[in-house]
């Protein structure tokens, strides 16, 4: 007599490679659900073991962010003076209520005719002004009939706002000191009125406009 079939599907061969796989499905962490199932079901299961073990990388990640610009930002308060301009004597380029970022390296780099600066007012040190720097230790200076002449040349100035025709300056530059004007010269109180200054008073290079967003940008 022939022995009868087996039903398909429940040898116990098929049972016992199932009960292995299952075993080592446990034994190597893989959820048992993966045992026997598709292969979409697998890969939806990789899917959400990669996004468990994604976001704790995640979450740390952003943390080492958040110290490492608080930090940043810290020696940036600590680094940097960032006055807020008062007054009109600067305008069209600074205006009042405008942020400004002073360079801290700027006694060490040195200064150039042209830069603005802020500085403490020598009548009064507890008062900072900001100025622009138009004549350097020797140089000869004349202003006069709206002009300003550096050394014997006309200097071209597009940042000025208000030209002083009454004004008349002739003087050389003594060493250490700066002669210095503001941009809006028929508003502005120079060194027309308190003289050259020295260049202990500087207190840095006024190199951007931070505030408002809508200014934002580098000065010249």
């Amino acid at each position: 007599m022939n022995p009868l079939p087996k039903p398909i599907g429940t040898s116990t061969e098929t049972k016992t490679s199932t009960s292995l796989a299952a075993r080592r499905a446990v034994e190597s962490g893989t959820s048992l659900a993966r045992v026997g199932e598709g292969p979409e079901t697998l890969l939806r299961d990789i899917n959400l073991l990669d996004e468990e073990a994604t976001t704790p990388r995640l979450r740390f990640t952003l943390a080492r962010s958040l110290r490492t610009s608080a930090g940043l930002f810290l020696i940036y308060l600590l680094t940097f003076h960032t006055p807020v301009v008062r007054g009109s004597s600067m305008q069209p380029g600074l205006q009042d209520g405008d942020r400004i970022l002073v360079e801290p390296w700027s006694e060490l780099v040195g200064y150039n005719r042209g830069d603005i600066v802020v500085m403490r007012y020598p009548l009064d040190t507890r008062v900072d002004y900001v100025k622009r720097i138009i004549g350097l230790p020797g140089d000869r200076i004349v202003l006069g009939d709206g002009g300003l002449w550096v050394n014997g040349v006309l200097l071209t100035e597009p940042y000025v706002g208000s030209v002083d025709r009454t004004a008349f300056v002739a003087t050389t530059v003594r060493p250490d000191h700066f002669f210095v004007l503001g941009d809006n010269r028929l508003r502005s109180s120079d060194s027309r009125e308190f003289g050259q200054v020295k260049a202990d008073l500087l207190r840095g290079r006024v190199g951007l406009r931070m505030w408002p967003l809508s200014r934002l940008g580098f000065l010249n």
